[in-house]
C-alpha cells in the first residue's frame, strides 16, 4: 500500500531533483515529519500529490519557504487554511514551454487542425501558434509574439520547421481557470517551481496574450465532453486529441481515455511521462521525443 510518505518520497529522490533541488528539499522535510503525513493522508488521495501542497503553501503565505524546517512549520500553522485550499484546487500547472516539445507531433498531422486539450487549465497551450520559439539556432513561429518559448535541443531531436494550422480549437477542464480571477491567476503563479525565473514570465506573457482572445473553454468531465466535442469539429479539419501531464490524474481510466480518442477518430498528441525525470511525446501510439516534464529541453525518441 503507497502511502503519503511513499509519494513524497518519490518527489524529493526523483521527480524533484532535475527540476528544483529546492522543491527536492522541502519534499524531504515532509517524508520526516510524521505529523504532516498523517494531515496530509487524511484527505482525498488526489490531494496527496506534492505540488498541491507545495502551491498551496506558496498560494497561502506569499511565498516560497526558504527551507524544510520553515515549510514544515507554516504547514502546520496554517494547516486549516492550506488543507482547504487542497481540497479546493487542483495541480494546473498551464506551462505553455510544452508547446514546443508538442510541435514535432502536430507538425506529421496533415491540416488544418481542430486542436481539443484535456486538461486544459486556462487553455494557454491552444494558442501555441501565436507563440514563438526557440530551438537552439532554429526559430519557428511568430517572432514579435509577447511569449518567446527557449528550448534546449539534445541529440536526435526533431526540431520543427514551422506551425501547423489550426483552424479550430476548444479546451476541456473539470475546473476551468478564469484568466480574469485574480485568485485563479495567482494558483498558476503559485504552481511555478522555484529556481525557474523565465517560467515566471512566460506565463505573465501567455496571460495577457490569452486576455485577448480567450481560447473556448468547456467545463466538465473529458469522459462525458469529449464525444460531443469531438463532433462539433468542422468539415475539413483533423480532430487532434492534445494532453500534457494528464494521465497521471486519471488513474486506472487511463486507457479507458486512450481508446475513447481512438474510438472518436481523432488523433492523439501527448507529453506525459511516468519515470519523472524523461517524458515522450507521442504522436498515437509513436514515440516522436523525449522531453523533461516542463519541456526545458527536446531530445530524440
Amino acid at each position: 500500500m503507497v502511502t503519503v510518505a511513499d509519494v513524497y518520497r518519490h518527489f524529493a529522490e526523483v521527480e524533484a531533483p532535475p527540476l528544483s533541488t529546492h522543491y527536492a528539499l522541502l519534499a524531504k522535510a515532509v517524508v520526516a515529519d510524521r505529523p504532516l503525513c498523517d494531515r496530509i493522508a487524511q484527505l482525498p488521495p488526489r490531494c496527496w500529490q506534492p505540488n498541491l501542497l507545495l502551491g498551496a503553501v506558496r498560494l497561502h503565505i506569499g511565498h516560497i519557504a526558504g527551507d524544510g524546517e520553515e515549510f514544515v512549520r507554516l504547514a502546520h500553522a496554517h494547516w486549516p487554511e492550506v488543507s482547504a485550499i487542497m481540497r479546493r484546487r487542483f495541480t494546473q500547472t498551464n506551462e505553455v514551454a510544452r508547446c514546443g516539445a508538442l510541435l514535432p507531433a502536430l507538425n506529421r498531422i496533415p491540416g488544418p487542425l481542430a486542436l481539443i486539450e484535456v486538461g486544459c487549465s486556462a487553455g494557454l497551450n491552444l494558442l501555441l501558434d501565436r507563440y514563438h520559439y526557440r530551438y537552439g539556432e532554429v526559430s519557428v513561429g511568430v517572432p514579435g509574439s509577447p511569449v518567446q518559448i527557449d528550448i534546449e535541443v539534445r541529440p536526435g531531436a526533431p526540431v520543427p520547421g514551422g506551425l501547423p494550422e489550426i483552424a479550430w480549437r476548444r479546451g476541456i477542464e473539470l475546473n476551468p481557470i478564469d484568466l480574469e480571477n485574480t485568485e485563479d491567476v495567482r494558483w498558476l503563479q503559485a504552481l511555478i517551481w522555484p529556481g525557474r525565473p523565465q517560467r515566471a514570465g512566460r506565463l505573465a506573457a501567455a496571460i495577457e496574450l490569452a486576455r485577448t482572445d480567450p481560447p473556448p473553454v468547456s467545463p466538465g468531465d473529458l469522459f462525458d465532453l469529449l464525444p460531443e466535442v469531438v463532433a462539433q469539429v468542422p468539415a475539413g479539419a483533423t480532430p487532434v486529441v492534445m494532453h500534457s501531464a494528464v494521465l497521471y490524474y486519471l488513474g486506472e481510466r487511463q486507457q479507458e481515455f486512450i481508446d475513447l480518442v481512438r474510438e472518436s477518430g481523432a488523433r492523439r498528441v501527448a507529453l506525459e511521462g511516468g519515470n519523472g525525470v524523461q517524458s515522450q511525446v507521442t504522436l498515437d501510439d509513436e514515440v516522436v521525443a523525449s522531453a523533461d516534464a516542463h519541456a526545458n529541453w527536446l531530445g530524440g525518441p
